[in-house]
């Protein structure tokens, strides 16, 4: 394939556009700190809009972090937090009814509070007062080793996990679940149903593994023995069921409905 000079200069130019704007937004981030006490090692999340990073905590309290911003300014109480203690669940959910009610003069105060070229470019108003905006939101989730069942439902947010569990139950709708390198958990089940799932896995552990996607592919670097019985291979729907080594030991279920499924082994 043939690039003119004018294109790779231009191909530049974007880069570095997109840089200046990733490093603006990360100036202006400012983090959110709030622990809680945990009862017992079962631990559930429910989140709508926010991408979850899982981590282990060097405390035995659960650490919540969040980071919410709106064009890539940081703004309070974007995101709304509740603890049910009694079940353990945290519920995390984004505030759009703050947002809708700024006023054009509070919009245009925040966007000055940005000091970044690139971000007040981005902003676009119309005569409704606001117009395009990208709400983004992370939140690190710090878990302690007291944690061995995590339960994790999101709707619009990816799901990235890199603790030690006995249980993992992932679901997410529109956003990837992935669960990284060495962390390990002896009831794998991840699930999305537009986005990627991916497991790094132990390929010595005697695992009962099940893959399925839909309308994605299924990629795999561990050679177990498929259950052809049980296995499906239609145009739009392929299963592959089968064992690790004995099996019997670790339960696996990656599940894609529209993306593709990964499982690796460690």
């Amino acid at each position: 394939m043939f690039i003119s000079e004018n294109s790779k200069i231009t191909a530049m130019k974007y880069i570095l556009t997109c840089l200046i704007a990733c490093l603006c937004i990360s100036i202006q981030a400012q983090e959110n700190t709030t622990n809680y006490v945990l009862k017992n090692s079962d631990l559930k999340i429910k989140s709508d809009y926010a991408s979850i990073l899982i981590e282990s905590s060097k405390t035995d309290q659960l650490e919540l972090v969040t980071n919410a911003t709106l064009n890539g300014v940081q703004m309070a109480d974007l995101l709304d937090v509740d603890w049910d203690s009694n079940s353990q669940t945290l519920l995390i959910s984004a505030n759009f009814k703050k947002v809708k009610k700024m006023s054009k003069a509070e919009l245009d105060k925040l966007m000055e509070e940005a000091d970044c070229e690139e971000i007040k470019s981005s902003w676009k108003k119309n005569g409704n007062a606001w117009g395009n905006y990208n709400f983004n939101t992370e939140v690190v989730v710090r878990v302690p080793k007291q944690v061995s069942s995590l339960n994790i439902n999101s709707t619009y947010g990816s799901i990235d996990v890199n603790h030690k569990a006995q249980t993992l139950h992932l679901f997410s709708t529109y956003g990837s679940v992935e669960v990284q390198p060495n962390t390990g958990c002896n009831n794998c089940d991840l699930e999305s149903t537009y986005g990627s799932v991916s497991l790094n896995a132990n390929s010595k552990a005697n695992s009962d593994i099940t893959l399925q996607s839909n309308y994605g592919d299924i990629y795999t670097d561990i050679d177990f023995d498929i259950n052809k019985e049980k296995s499906e291979n239609e145009m739009f729907h392929s299963v592959i069921v089968g064992t690790l080594n004995k099996g019997g030991q670790q339960k696996i279920h990656l599940r894609s409905d529209y993306s593709n499924v990964y499982l690796r082994g460690n």
